[in-house]
């Protein structure tokens, strides 16, 4: 993954190529459900 900064917008670049353009506030949404989904854990098999 790739993450470009556009003046006010932020990119994420996914393999295989797909791109996703936030303004400033969603990158700040999408930063927090990074934040949220980082803490969960697999359960255990």
């Amino acid at each position: 993954m790739s993450v470009l900064v556009m003046g006010d917008r932020v990119a994420v670049v996914l393999p295989p190529g797909d791109t996703l353009i936030f303004d400033a506030d969603e990158a700040d949404d999408f930063a927090a459900l990074l934040d949220k989904v980082s803490t969960f854990t697999e359960p255990s098999a």
